[in-house]
């Protein structure tokens, strides 16, 4: 009778295991796919950092189509 209890208790760990299995892979499929909330704050800084961005890059494109005497303009040489 004893060893029929022990393979019943065997029985029952192994699904246990196999149940715990399977809820840690479910568990970790849906962590990996669930999209992290970001906050207005930081939304509002990567719009301001890309807009400084487009405007660093606004004006190096005009500098560069510049000519020479129009970017030595203003430059003041001392002795």
């Amino acid at each position: 009778m004893s060893h029929l209890f022990c393979e019943r208790k065997t029985k029952w760990i192994g699904l246990a295991f196999w149940l715990l299995f399977w809820a840690v892979l479910v568990g970790a499929m849906l962590h990996s796919c669930s999209k992290p909330k970001v906050s207005a704050a930081k939304l509002e800084m990567s719009r301001r950092e890309r807009m400084a961005d487009l405007e660093a890059k606004a004006l190096g494109e005009q500098y560069e189509s510049m000519s020479v005497e129009e970017k030595m303009k203003g430059i003041v040489y001392e002795r």
